[in-house]
C-alpha cells in the first residue's frame, strides 16, 4: 500500500476558541505527526487555524467578527500563515516531509497584501495551496473569483480547500456557492470539505465536476449531527440515505456510492467541537460534540484495503496533483 493521507487538518492556535472557553483551540504539529503515526497514516494536509490577530479580539471575544490592524497582523493571516510554515519547516524540519501545507486566505478584506506576502512565503517555504473558511471569519466564497487567489492556484498548479455550509444562516460557505465557482475555474482542482454535509443532490452535482473532490472532515460528529436532526447537516429530505448510527457503515456507504470523489481527513483536531453559537434569532445552541482520531480512523479502517488506498491514497494524491 502507498502512503495515506489526511487531508484535513489544523496546526496553531484558534483564537476564536480560546477566548470563549471552547474546545479545542490549539494543536502543534508534532502532537499532529503523533496522532498520525498511531493511525498509520504517512501524509497530512495541514494549515492554520481560522480566525487572526488581524480580528478585534474583545469583539471575538462575543462572538462578533471586527476586523482591526496591529503592526504585526496588518491584513489577514500575515502572522499565521508565516508562523505556520516555520513550525513546519524551521521548528519541526524533522517532520516537515510529512506535510502538504496549504495557507489561509480571505477573498473579501485587503487581498492585495495576502497575495503579495504568500508569493514571498513561496520562496522561502515549499506552499502546496490554499485554504479558505469562510464562515468564522465572515467571508463570501463568492468573492474568490474577484480576489486573485484562483489566478494564483492556477498559475502555481496548486489545489483549493473550501470549508461548507448548508445551514441557512450562513451565507459565507453556502456548498451552492463553491459548487459554482468550481464550475467556471475547470482548470483548478478543488476539495469541497465536509462532506458536503451529507447533501446528496450537491454531492451528485460535484460529482459530475472533473475538478471536484470532497472531503470527510469531522465525519463521525457529522453522523452525531445527523442522528439528532441537526441543521448543520443536510435537511432529511436532502440527506444521503444511510445508517448515521454506525460511521463505519455510513462513510462505506459514501466510498461506494462516490469512489473517485471522496478524500479521507480527520479535520483534526476538530474531530471534537464544544462551542456555543448564536442562531439567526439570537438563540445560545451549545454544541457538544466529542471524538476523537481513533474514532476517524476507525471508520476509515472499516472499509476496504482497496478501498482504503482509493480514499487516502490514490484520490488525494489525484487532488493534491492532478495526476
Amino acid at each position: 500500500m502507498s502512503e495515506l493521507y489526511d487531508c484535513h487538518t489544523h496546526i496553531g492556535i484558534e483564537l476564536g476558541h480560546y477566548l470563549t472557553g471552547s474546545f479545542p483551540y490549539c494543536q502543534h504539529f508534532t502532537d499532529l505527526c503523533r496522532d498520525l503515526d498511531a493511525a498509520a497514516i504517512e501524509k497530512v494536509v495541514v494549515f492554520p487555524m481560522v480566525t487572526h490577530f488581524g480580528m478585534e479580539l474583545d469583539a471575538l471575544r462575543d462572538g462578533k467578527v471586527v476586523p482591526t490592524m496591529v503592526p504585526w497582523s496588518r491584513y489577514p493571516y500575515e502572522f499565521e500563515n508565516a508562523h505556520f510554515l516555520a513550525e513546519i519547516y524551521d521548528l519541526f524540519a524533522d517532520l516537515a516531509h510529512r506535510a502538504v501545507p496549504l495557507v489561509m486566505i480571505d477573498p473579501s478584506r485587503q487581498t492585495r497584501p495576502q497575495l503579495q506576502n504568500i508569493a514571498s512565503l513561496a520562496e522561502r517555504y515549499p506552499i502546496a495551496g490554499l485554504k479558505m473558511q469562510g464562515t468564522m471569519i465572515q467571508s463570501f466564497v463568492s468573492d474568490l473569483p474577484k480576489s486573485g487567489f484562483l489566478d494564483l492556484a492556477a498559475e502555481r498548479d496548486w489545489p483549493v480547500l473550501i470549508h461548507t455550509s448548508v445551514h441557512p444562516d450562513d451565507p459565507w460557505s453556502q456548498v451552492t456557492d463553491i459548487l459554482d465557482v468550481a464550475e467556471v475555474w475547470p482548470q483548478l482542482r478543488f476539495n469541497v470539505a465536509h462532506t458536503l454535509r451529507f447533501d446528496a443532490p450537491l454531492l451528485e452535482r460535484l460529482a459530475g465536476l472533473p475538478n471536484a473532490w470532497f472531503d470527510v472532515s469531522a465525519f463521525c460528529i457529522h453522523c452525531d449531527l445527523a442522528v439528532q436532526e441537526s441543521p448543520v447537516v443536510a435537511a432529511p429530505e436532502r440527506r444521503f440515505a444511510t445508517d448515521y448510527a454506525d460511521c463505519g457503515r455510513a462513510l462505506r456507504d459514501f466510498a461506494e456510492a462516490w469512489p473517485d470523489r471522496l478524500l479521507w481527513g480527520s479535520d483534526a483536531p476538530y474531530y471534537s467541537y464544544v462551542a456555543p453559537y448564536v442562531d439567526a434569532e439570537g438563540n445560545v445552541i451549545t454544541f457538544d460534540l466529542r471524538s476523537s482520531m481513533a474514532r476517524e480512523t476507525a471508520a476509515l479502517r472499516a472499509l476496504s484495503p482497496a478501498m482504503i488506498e482509493r480514499v487516502a491514497g490514490d484520490n488525494p494524491r489525484a487532488w493534491l496533483t492532478g495526476k
